[in-house]
């Protein structure tokens, strides 16, 4: 029989489309028309099908992505067995399944920091190969705000390696990482995304950036002072939860005279010298330090009052009781 000639008409990553030209009738007479195919590091020779006289056309199915496959055409007949040319198949590339073991985990030596690694994708059906990974990341919310965070920026980087640190991260928030690996696609300078997986992860607390509000003196007597305040205005600026506050009172000349923390948002403050005058401070604490202290607040104690009896020297008698100011 004369030499069949075969062409590719159509591929993509898993499929391809033969084209098989057959000489006329009268030119081969054979009895079977088998196509042969062979892989990519060009092995044995192995049978895909027999085409009917009539078929010019085969659909070939299950190949793998990113590979090469060479194709001929056998003709044969009682007298001799004859090959057309042979043609390659070149697969094209296929988005891989998600990456495996996902974590973003906070630094506890870093602030603002998540250290997100993983494993590769499964590749057990594939010859394409990672030619890096995508990396995205966003702030959902600031974990002491009952809110999301709106208008939030999302980052993105490329990184060939399985693990990533993050940084300049807000500090005590939770963000939204999304990992894709990303395949070249054979010839070509873009890529193809993968599946893509999303994980959760939160950063560690940073002390206070802000002092507590609204400081006001409650109560005052000639020997103590009771002051109330607000945690910080802005809950964005807590950087994790308020456990407790420290205080200082200390006179105009800048000696401490008291020191503490407390669990609550005020404080009675006695054992104070009458008609003092004092500054009060306090910042908030929590799981990683104390914040800034506020501005000094300044208040004064009372004076302290005592009776006089004042008597009528002609008569002996007692005509009225005053107080007046200690000095």
């Amino acid at each position: 029989p004369a030499s069949p000639a075969i062409s590719v008409s159509e591929t993509t990553s898993r499929t391809a489309t033969v084209n098989v030209q057959i000489p006329p009738t009268q030119d081969w007479k054979c009895s079977n028309i088998t196509v042969y195919f062979q892989t990519e590091d060009r092995g044995k020779w192995m049978k895909e099908e027999e085409l009917d006289p009539w078929e010019r056309e085969i659909q070939i199915d299950d190949l793998i992505p990113c590979s090469a496959y060479n194709y001929r055409v056998r003709l044969s007949n009682y007298h001799e067995t004859v090959f057309s040319n042979v043609s390659t198949v070149n697969t094209k590339a296929e988005g891989l399944s998600a990456v495996e073991n996902a974590l973003a985990i906070s630094d506890a030596s870093q602030t603002g920091r998540l250290n997100v690694s993983w494993t590769p994708p499964d590749t057990s059906d594939t010859a394409c190969s990672v030619s890096h990974y995508n990396v995205q990341y966003s702030q959902i919310k600031y974990k002491t705000c009952s809110d999301d965070e709106e208008n939030v920026s999302e980052y993105s980087l490329d990184v060939t390696d399985i693990e990533v640190a993050l940084d300049d991260l807000k500090d005590y928030s939770d963000y939204n990482v999304s990992i894709t690996a990303m395949v070249s696609k054979i010839g070509q300078s873009d890529f193809i995304s993968g599946e893509t997986i999303t994980i959760t992860g939160s950063t560690m607390p940073n002390n206070p950036i802000e002092a507590p509000s609204d400081i006001l003196l409650t109560g005052v007597t000639h020997s103590s002072l009771t002051f109330t305040w607000k945690p910080p205005h802005d809950c964005r600026s807590q950087n994790g939860i308020i456990t407790s506050y420290s205080y200082i009172l200390q006179t105009v000349d800048g000696e401490e005279v008291q020191t503490g923390t407390t669990e609550k948002t005020y404080v009675a403050l006695g054992d104070l010298e009458p008609n003092g005058k004092y500054y009060f401070m306090v910042c908030a604490v929590n799981s990683a330090g104390k914040g800034p202290y506020s501005e000094p607040v300044w208040e004064e104690t009372r004076f302290r009052s005592k009776s006089c009896l004042f008597s009528n020297k002609q008569s002996g008698s007692v005509t009225g009781i005053f107080p007046f100011k200690e000095q």
